[in-house]
């Protein structure tokens, strides 16, 4: 650890019980470190502003993804260090940065051990994301999840919802890039790093620190062109499908007819018009 000061901000609700059972653990680990444990009604992105405006300038962000995008967009107009401790329902970007273990003393320990680098932050309108987002199927599978399932059963409530949702009426999405050209489909992934969902293997030549989106632009959404998805991603070979244009670029604006639902880092954050773009400002992040 460098001489920042340093501090932990806590989701209980990152992981349902689950989580709120870890915090003994959490406070033993963390010795005299303070520990800012989030209310049910709290939002991090607040708690966080009202941490870095106490001078604490490195923060270890106790959740999951949704918890780590509190926390960034919390302290963006700071100088401010980010580690992160898997303790969520959905934990990508710690996948990313290679924090694979579910054992709490394992990844604070990498935490001790790791060196900071720099990664990229994307705008999304005016807010930032850092891993992952999504327009139209993705995000409303996301809108349709009730919270409480997804502190019950975790990840499987996503599929449950998403059979729900691949049975509506796709949208339209087009899409328009820095250099003009255009393109269209029913459903977009944009990626700031490889990984999707888990230790799925999406965007397969992004990089977090290239100055690049990765999109996946996805023509179709019937339940046999979504399994047809699902088991190119399985083998590998989904971006040579010829219904998938993956592209890399370092804007791109979304638009529809209809507001259709956006998500950041696993939670909803709007609708349509969206642009994204690499933001100017990096983020420094303590990786193991």
């Amino acid at each position: 650890m460098d001489k920042r000061k340093l501090c932990i901000i806590f989701n209980p609700a990152a992981r349902g019980g689950k989580a709120a059972s870890l915090y003994g653990e959490l406070k033993e680990l963390a010795g005299p470190i303070p520990i800012f444990r989030a209310a049910e009604t709290d939002s991090i992105q607040a708690l966080t502003a009202t941490v870095a405006n106490q001078g604490y300038d490195h923060i270890v962000a106790a959740g999951g993804d949704g918890t780590v995008n509190g926390v960034i967009n919390g302290t963006v107009a700071g100088d401010v260090l980010l580690s992160v401790l898997p303790l969520g329902t959905m934990n990508v970007f710690a996948y990313e940065l290679g924090i694979r273990s579910s054992q709490l003393k394992k990844c604070w320990e990498m935490i001790q051990l790791g060196r900071p680098r720099t990664v990229d932050l994307v705008l999304a309108n005016q807010n930032y994301f850092v891993q992952l987002a999504g327009v139209g199927l993705d995000a409303m599978t996301v809108q349709a999840t009730d919270l409480q399932m997804r502190k019950t059963i975790g990840p499987v409530s996503y599929l449950l919802s998403a059979a729900k949702v691949i049975g509506r009426p796709a949208p339209t999405l087009r899409l328009k890039f820095e250099d003009n050209s255009e393109s269209a489909g029913c459903f977009v992934l944009i990626g700031n790093g490889r990984f999707y969902g888990g230790p799925f293997s999406l965007f397969q030549d992004a990089r977090n620190d290239d100055g690049l989106l990765d999109l996946l632009i996805f023509k179709h959404q019937s339940y046999l062109d979504i399994f047809r998805y699902l088991q190119g991603v399985l083998i590998g070979n989904h971006t040579g499908l010829p219904d998938i244009e993956y592209r890399q670029v370092r804007s791109a604006q979304v638009v529809s007819e209809e507001p259709i639902a956006l998500e950041l880092d696993g939670d909803v954050a709007g609708s349509t018009p969206v642009q994204f773009q690499i933001a100017p400002k990096k983020l420094q992040i303590v990786a193991g």
